[in-house]
């Protein structure tokens, strides 16, 4: 079994805050001249995708695979090795690499068939970690610890960049990342998946209804890694150089941190957490030793006192920004609209001299 009693989730339709991020991120690319900052976002959106495969396994499947690293490590090392010993365009490589990522999703999901809940977790962390052992030691191929080096620029027929074209690799990046998003949201939206919704929900009432629970997880999970495999390979041409570390076991688990705490039923999440993780530390001048204290801490304080994770903090405070807005038009529309009434005399205080007066006036 991989599914599992989820609690329902909160409404997750793509609102001002995320969007914006999005347009925030790709301005900010544009408009700040720094290859550092390119870089910086280059990094953080290979992240995100990872994230995004991630989230893509638990909202559907009910299942936190930690193999998405591992499957944008079969991309690059397979891309990277068909243009080291040919000449065939890097397109042709991404092609190639595809199925290597469904392949090892198949694994994976087969795995899931054994495993449930953190016992599934153990199993596909520890099948990253044995492919990064074995990228180690295969020196003959992989180049063992120092990796492989590919002198070749990215050349995908329509855009072609070196290492000092960040901005170029950043977008094609970027829109990875927007594929990945729709990959996330738009199926919510299917037949397809409401049926992979009820499968993770209630299994057994699924399949008394006439859902295939575990053909179709295994063909989801077997999907779900195509873009880190393409992210993978992109990651290599624009890089230059790969290493099995790059894709192992610890950086499974620096995906899963950015997913949690970027917001894990939030679409907004990955790309939260990925933003963060990369570009605070880096403006902080943090050193890798406190940058890891300081994702334990945040992390732990997330869990505990916002478990919505970053976005839902951001969907909580916007949310509160449009209803302080509402109440203010409110009152200000019930301020124009009341009539102006007549004024109002203001009676003035009698004295007894002036009712001797008016009694002898009136006698």
């Amino acid at each position: 079994m991989i599914t599992g009693g989820i609690a329902a989730e909160p409404a997750d339709k793509p609102r001002a805050p995320g969007i914006s991020l999005l347009v925030a991120i790709a301005v900010l690319a544009v408009l700040v001249n720094s290859t550092q900052l390119r870089e910086q976002l280059f990094l953080g959106a290979l992240i995100a995708i990872q994230a995004y495969a991630l989230q893509f396994a638990w909202r559907y499947c009910g299942v936190f695979s930690m193999a998405y690293t591992a499957m944008s490590g079969v991309g690059a090392y397979l891309s990277v090795l068909l243009a080291l010993h040919t000449n065939l365009p890097l397109w042709v490589g991404i092609l190639i690499a595809i199925p290597g990522a469904i392949v090892l999703g198949l694994v994976v999901s087969l795995v899931g068939l054994r495993a449930s809940g953190m016992h599934f977790v153990i199993i596909t962390y520890a099948l990253a970690g044995g492919l990064e052992i074995v990228a180690d030691n295969w020196t003959s191929v992989t180049g063992g610890t120092s990796g492989l080096t590919i002198v070749k620029p990215l050349d995908l027929g329509i855009v072609s960049f070196g290492t000092n074209e960040e901005l170029a690799a950043f977008f094609v990046m970027y829109a990875l990342v927007l594929l990945s998003i729709l990959a996330v949201v738009l199926p919510r939206m299917t037949r397809t998946g409401k049926r992979l919704v009820a499968g993770r929900d209630n299994a057994p009432l699924a399949r008394a209804v006439g859902i295939s629970v575990t053909s179709q997880n295994i063909i989801a999970l077997s999907l779900s890694g195509v873009i880190c495999s393409v992210a993978g390979a992109v990651y290599a041409f624009h890089e230059y150089n790969i290493q099995p570390a790059l894709f192992g076991a610890t950086a499974s688990l620096q995906v899963l941190v950015v997913l949690v705490l970027g917001g894990l039923t939030r679409w907004s999440g990955p790309i939260l957490g990925a933003a963060f993780t990369t570009l605070i530390p880096q403006y902080l001048g943090l050193s890798p030793l406190y940058t890891q204290i300081a994702y334990g801490v945040l992390l732990i304080a997330v869990v505990i006192f916002f478990p919505e994770g970053l976005a839902g903090i951001a969907s909580r405070a916007s949310a509160f920004a449009r209803a302080n807005a509402r109440k203010r038009r409110r009152m200000l529309r019930a301020l124009g609209e009341a009539p102006p009434g007549p004024p109002q005399a203001v009676p003035l205080a009698v004295t007894s001299s002036d009712r001797v007066t008016e009694e002898a006036q009136d006698g």
